[in-house]
């Protein structure tokens, strides 16, 4: 709808707004809502706000008679200390009066108003939270326009428009405190990942759009009535999500499992949209290495997932004895009390918030049971056993001082005995009868090769079994990468058990093919069907059929000699 020109009374020399309108209009054709909501940081004369109510939000205008449901806020102050700022204020209620939309005007400045702004939005019962637009026009200080921004971005949507005005603002130099671009380019710098830009490169006015949810990210209580606090703070229900302490991932891994690592990242962001960071035990990794992992970040979960390498120390485990036993480091690396360890070979297929929520009560530890050795195996005594690939770590349990030697203690007894599943026997003994056995869709092993085949211990745990095969939450790609020629041809067990990206591929798995497709989504992406993989399987493949051949002229020799 056109703006009506003759009810508004704006000042002719005053108005820095119609070279904007042709761009803003491109703008609001992106926005989806059929009832958009604005946020106006600072006004003159109302021109700039008038112009959203009448050609965004379809306020009726002055030909019209009615409101609209739309709430659009302005917040707009002046001391009216001078005749000047008196005529400007009535002016400015005229001709928001004038377009017959609805808004509310807000007589603060705008780090109070914002706040009182938010605290109404957390309070409304509009399912529809957030606004649509926020236009920045008030103090053209730095420090005053971040924090403007801060506070506004928090009530933006998704997919929402911020526009920025004065950008190259040519009253004072760019570089300086009182030029909003300092604290336009510091707001956007912080945020980086989570909008793009909209606006031409020189552009008077710098316009984004988010990219990311909207978040307010801390509590404020509403404070009514009988719910008035009587130290003077604010009653409220309090959404625990709002202090952001996310989740913690580990995951210890050198540079062969940086590549599944990515999948095992990716697919478990895909999941959630809780802040998670994954505190990754470098055991070998390249720079590369590092960059491709952050690079298979899902864009949509920049803002809320932080990848965090750990370096390991001389004397650690995994220092000594390889990476293998890199998960007994993390009780002394973690700088955290809770955490969730992940071997680099899975795939998350649900939500691991429901999974880091479980109260493991008195136990140190949550795991699956081993669907090879639900009881444990010949080496270890026999008793409920755990598979290590993933395990809910309560480490302030963990962590007291006598157990902590304790655990030393038993790795160094699976080091000198060659214990067969090294670090997983030694964790099993550490934490016998201190652990909590969890749903086994959590850790699904076996699929289509092992946990098909009958075992008493199996059968024993066959309905869980069942459910795990049905719909499996996190899937783990046990067996070795390259398997043996031996393995390949044993016709006692078929298909053979190996990794996706290997070179014998997993042939029986149901969830290859779902593992390659999230493989595609990282900086992995073209890795299957690049000549240099197929040259590698190829030379892998050789050097198995070669160990094969060789074995079998030994076992040809040892057996003439007897």
């Amino acid at each position: 709808m056109p703006m009506q020109s003759t009810p508004y009374i704006f000042t002719k020399t005053q108005d820095w707004l119609s070279a904007h309108k042709p761009a803003w209009r491109t703008y609001f054709s992106l926005i989806e809502s059929k009832t958009p909501r604005v946020l106006e940081i600072g006004s003159w004369e109302g021109r700039s706000a008038v112009f959203l109510l009448l050609e965004l939000c379809g306020a009726p205008g002055p030909s019209m008679e009615g409101r609209n449901n739309d709430d659009n806020r302005n917040d707009h102050f002046d001391l009216l200390q001078t005749p000047a700022g008196i005529e400007r204020h009535r002016k400015f209620l005229h001709n928001m009066s004038t377009t017959g939309g609805n808004y509310t005007l807000v007589p603060q400045f705008s780090v109070p108003g914002l706040m009182s702004v938010i605290a109404a939005e957390l309070a409304s019962s509009n399912e529809q939270k957030g606004v649509d637009l926020v236009y920045i026009d008030g103090s053209h200080r730095a420090d005053d326009t971040f924090l403007d921004a801060e506070l506004a971005w928090r009530l933006v949507k998704k997919d929402g428009i911020m526009i920025f005005d004065d950008y190259h603002w040519p009253t004072e130099p760019e570089s300086s405190m009182f030029h909003p671009k300092r604290g336009i380019d510091g707001f956007l710098k912080l945020h980086e990942g989570e909008w793009e830009r909209l606006s031409e490169e020189e552009s008077y006015q710098f316009v984004v759009r988010k990219t990311a949810e909207m978040r307010v990210g801390f509590l404020m209580g509403i404070q009514t009535g009988d719910d008035a606090a009587s130290d003077g703070l604010s009653k409220g229900v309090c959404d625990n999500t709002a202090f952001e302490y996310g989740i913690h991932v580990a995951l210890t891994i050198d540079s062969t499992y940086a590549m599944p690592a990515a999948v095992a990242i990716s697919s478990l962001l895909s999941h959630i949209q809780s802040r998670v960071t994954f505190h990754v035990v470098d055991c070998g990794l390249s720079p590369t290495d590092k960059e491709r992992l952050h690079e298979s970040i899902p864009s949509d979960a920049l803002s809320r997932a932080t990848l965090h390498f750990i370096d390991l120390p001389e004397g650690s485990f995994a220092a000594r004895l390889g990476a293998t036993w890199a998960k007994l480091d993390l009780f002394d690396l973690l700088p955290v009390e809770r955490c969730l360890y992940l071997d680099a070979d899975t795939l998350v297929r649900a939500d691991v918030q429901v999974l880091w929520d479980i109260d493991l009560r008195s136990n140190e530890l949550g795991a699956v049971v081993d669907v090879g050795f639900p009881t444990g195996h010949s080496e270890i005594a026999s008793g409920p056993y755990f598979n290590g690939g993933l395990l809910l770590l309560d480490l302030a349990k963990c962590r007291n001082a006598k157990r902590m030697i304790q655990l030393r203690q038993h790795a160094e007894a699976c080091v000198s005995s060659n214990a067969r599943f090294k670090d997983q026997d030694a964790l099993n003994l550490h934490f016998t009868g201190r652990w909590a056995s969890l749903d086994m869709r959590w850790n699904a092993q076996g699929l289509g090769t092992y946990a098909e085949q009958y075992t008493p211990e199996r059968h024993a745990i066959s309905e869980r079994l069942d459910m795990m095969k049905a719909d499996p939450w996190i899937v783990h790609f046990t067996g070795p990468v390259n398997p043996s020629m031996a393995a390949v041809l044993n016709p006692y067990v078929q298909p053979w058990l190996s990794k996706p990206w290997g070179y014998a591929g997993a042939p029986g798995h149901p969830f290859a093919g779902e593992w390659r497709g999230v493989l595609e989504e990282t900086a992995w992406e073209g890795l299957a069907g690049s000549a240099g993989y197929k040259k590698k399987c190829e030379a892998v493949k050789t050097k198995a059929i070669e160990e094969a051949v060789a074995e079998l002229d030994n076992r040809i020799s040892v057996g003439r000699e007897l």
